[in-house]
């Protein structure tokens, strides 16, 4: 993403000046019942949503199947929640992504012990890729869903949600990292989520990988490095990262980092 050997360059000249926003991905499980505290504002993009939601409350039970596999229990609230789904958010139906999103990086990150001054920080440097909402920063109020990016939905809605939020996505990211003078945006998503960005970014992006070492190799093991993602996220808010040099100390749940090529950071234990 972006002319990375020329990035290289400036890399090593002004290595501390270096701003950085952070991507991650939602999660399939939610809490159903989240105190926001008055923490929180619409989504950007909330007329995209909207639009999403007309054509999801028309599916029937078979195609939203056909969406997504799911258990049936799963089936009939993922139903209910379409719906049910309120074009504008209140207090009793949404809660700040970060403190709604229930995952293993969600739960990893503690968002809930973060401070007002980590709570503005986050909303600077870090979002969260969707696929119903396309893009969020930590606290936008958001209502329980079920809708994966990599949802089979071409034959149902006319169109994948990759070619439906991709631009979306890849001109907001552009924004915030002209706006608020980022650099580099950091890849802490899966790739399902973060092949929503195209290759229009102009900016060169780092891909951040967890892995562990299984008999003689180096392995993901999905759900611990789900975790060290969230973790990695509260380090960066907590600490108020905005270097590589600070990104690399990451060092949390027996992690350090092995390799860095520039486009790449892969931490290990």
């Amino acid at each position: 993403m972006g002319d990375i050997s020329h990035w290289k360059t400036t890399f090593v000249e002004t290595n501390n000046l270096i701003k950085m926003l952070f991507i991650l991905s939602p999660t399939k499980s939610m809490n159903n019942s989240v105190d926001t505290e008055g923490y929180g504002d619409e989504p950007q993009y909330l007329n995209q949503t909207h639009k999403l939601i007309k054509q999801l409350k028309k599916l029937s039970k078979d195609e939203v199947n056909t969406l997504m596999k799911m258990s049936d229990k799963l089936l009939e609230s993922t139903i209910l929640g379409y719906k049910d789904f309120k074009m504008k958010s209140n207090a009793d139906l949404s809660g700040s992504a970060v403190l709604t999103y229930a995952g293993e990086a969600y739960n990893s990150m503690q968002p809930g012990s973060w401070t007002k001054t980590d709570r503005k920080y986050a909303d600077k440097h870090v979002r969260l890729l969707s696929g119903l909402y396309g893009i969020l920063k930590p606290s936008d109020l958001i209502q329980n869903y079920r809708l994966e990016m990599g949802a089979k939905s071409k034959s149902i809605l006319g169109q994948t949600l990759y070619q439906y939020w991709s631009d979306i996505i890849t001109a907001d990211i552009k924004e915030d990292l002209s706006k608020h003078k980022h650099q580099i945006l950091v890849n802490l998503a899966s790739n399902e989520y973060s092949k929503t960005i195209t290759k229009n970014l102009t900016y060169p992006m780092i891909n951040v990988d967890f892995k562990e070492e299984k008999n003689g190799k180096l392995k993901v093991v999905s759900f611990n490095a789900k975790k060290a993602r969230g973790m990695m996220i509260n380090f960066i808010v907590e600490n108020k990262v905005d270097s590589i040099d600070d990104l690399k100390q990451f060092n949390l749940d027996g992690y350090s980092l092995i390799n860095s090529d520039g486009s790449n950071l892969l931490f290990t234990k």
